[in-house]
């Protein structure tokens, strides 16, 4: 039995047989597909036809006179009697096939003892994750953003932790993926909302006049009653909407997809901004970029750490994403700044706004405030 994850289309199919899939059937994810093979004379000849799927997204596939790329991520996992549990097959398939995408996609992995530990620290995760839920054990951080030109905070970042003791040494880059695997994250989604929300009530009640910054999960993205969710928290705290800004990764969004591309219209029909995060690390055609309404684009920080590399991949990377820009009059946002050299570079070609540890570190509200205050004095100076 394999598992793969396919990212740009989005289908839903289990097959049984020999070695071609011949019965359909719905599965728990939009872009997941199970395939079970029976009377294998060697576990190698699972490989064998995993790599002829892989094969089969050569080249992308076109629609409506576009070609879109496709990639495969495979897990495969072999039952070494007819008394296997069919639900710790599913579980060390999908283990290998995450194993998979972590080391670039596009290719397959059997699960094996090595990677086992793997589900320890899953189950780990995904119970600490349903203890802090309840327990609602989860704080709220902030990552300055600073105008490239004045040096002046003009946005905070919130971002997610956790303070539950089931979760110690657990980031957010962890136990976030677990939420959106497990379907917990819409909770999520709204809290971070809500209580970022009210702490922008009391930063703006201190004279603090820039924008605050929230992921969105892409799960919202065909979520209808998400930019009413959106409308009605900012109602209840009575903010301006010109004071948020929703951020969605690149990796969420799908080529084309028209109800993506709805929900984020709702969204700035609200009157809020918004922002394609990590750009770069995902799929989407810079064609594309005039069919989303966004307003920004934050280059990964893997890029700038690259910007003085030996290869300069990356640094043509960011300069074309400053050509972006300008061409669709986009704010540019640089992530991950951590050195002067950096920064200056990017100042130099037109970044807008940059955040990273060469600034500040994310910092909790009581903090922020000092910072902010400490700002307002120098500026009064």
């Amino acid at each position: 039995l394999w598992r793969w994850r396919t990212s740009e289309k989005q289908s839903r199919l289990v097959a049984t047989g020999d070695y071609a899939p011949s019965i359909l059937s719905p599965w728990r994810a939009a872009d997941e597909f199970v395939v079970l093979l029976s009377d294998l004379e060697h576990p190698a000849d699972a490989g064998a036809v995993a790599q002829r799927i892989l094969e089969q997204f050569d080249g992308g596939f076109e629609a409506g006179g576009l070609v879109h790329p496709i990639y495969a991520s495979i897990g495969i996992a072999v039952a070494q009697n007819e008394s296997g549990e069919e639900s710790t097959l599913l579980r060390d398939a999908e283990i290998a096939m995450n194993e998979a995408k972590r080391a670039g996609g596009n290719t397959f992995q059997f699960f094996t003892d090595e990677i086992s530990p793997i589900v320890h620290r899953s189950q780990k995760i995904e119970s600490g994750l349903s203890e802090a839920i309840e327990s609602k054990s989860f704080h709220l951080v902030y990552m300055p953003i600073y105008d490239c030109q004045t040096l002046n905070i003009v946005g905070i970042e919130a971002l997610l932790r956790s303070n539950h003791p089931s979760l110690e040494g657990i980031g957010p880059d962890e136990f976030i993926p677990v939420a959106e695997a497990k379907g917990r994250i819409k909770w999520l989604d709204a809290w971070v909302l809500e209580n970022a929300l009210q702490e922008l009530t009391s930063l703006q009640q201190l004279g603090f006049d820039g924008v605050l910054c929230v992921n969105m999960s892409g799960a919202e993205l065909h979520t209808d009653k998400y930019p009413g969710i959106v409308a009605n928290t900012l109602k209840k705290h009575d903010i301006d909407p010109k004071y948020l800004e929703i951020e969605i990764t690149e990796t969420a969004l799908v080529a084309d997809n028209v109800k993506s591309v709805e929900i984020l219209r709702r969204l700035r029909e609200l009157g809020l901004t918004l922002s394609l995060d990590d750009f770069g690390t995902g799929y989407t055609a810079f064609s594309q970029l005039i069919n989303y309404p966004i307003n920004s684009l934050k280059i990964d920080r893997s890029f700038v750490a690259g910007i003085f590399s030996k290869d300069d991949t990356r640094r043509k990377m960011v300069e074309i994403i400053l050509n972006l820009a300008e061409i669709y009059k986009l704010r540019i946002v640089a992530e991950g700044v951590e050195t002067r050299e950096q920064f200056e570079y990017l100042k130099n070609i037109g970044c807008h706004q940059a955040q990273g540890y060469l600034f500040s570190k994310p910092l909790p509200a009581s903090e922020l405030v000092l910072l902010l205050e400490k700002q307002e004095h120098s500026e009064a100076i």
